[in-house]
């Protein structure tokens, strides 16, 4: 099987990850953070090249040489407040994955290995979290927690 230019180990890529947050006093125990995150990620050897059995999933997995860099664009959103014997936070996400890799399923079987191919698509996770933690006494700490998410 040929293998194309992008997936050539003499291709080249550019990329520039990086994240930015800020931090917003709002009242004396409380602030709001915002962060914004941009990242790349190359596919891995194995996602590239692999055309085999992987005891480790116990799959028989497919290679994909055309596929490209994943790219992920985020934000997520914090409300804080913070005294001696109380922290509430909600957090809210939402993360664009463009040419997520994943391992997909075909159906088929190699021996008795399920056959998996390395595709490609774009995602995106919205989820939501909040936290309480309250001491009750000194010897006892009350924590609740509860998240949402969901991806497409």
């Amino acid at each position: 099987m040929p293998i194309s230019q992008r997936g050539s180990p003499n291709a080249r890529s550019r990329a520039f990850p990086g994240a930015v947050g800020l931090s917003v006093p709002l009242w004396r125990d409380g602030s709001l953070l915002g962060n914004y995150y941009h990242s790349y990620r190359a596919p891995a050897l194995e996602e590239l090249y692999n055309h085999g059995p992987h005891t480790g999933y116990l799959t028989f997995e497919i290679g994909n040489p055309d596929l490209t860099r994943e790219r992920n664009d985020g934000v997520d959103l914090s409300l804080r407040h913070r005294i001696r014997s109380v922290h509430a936070e909600a957090n809210f996400f939402y993360y664009r994955l463009r040419n997520f890799i994943y391992l997909a399923p075909t159906g088929d079987f190699e021996g008795a290995l399920p056959v998996a191919r390395y595709l490609q698509a774009n995602s995106r996770y919205l989820g939501g979290e909040a936290r309480l933690d309250t001491h009750i006494n000194s010897n006892l700490l009350l924590n609740l927690a509860m998240d949402v998410v969901t991806l497409s």
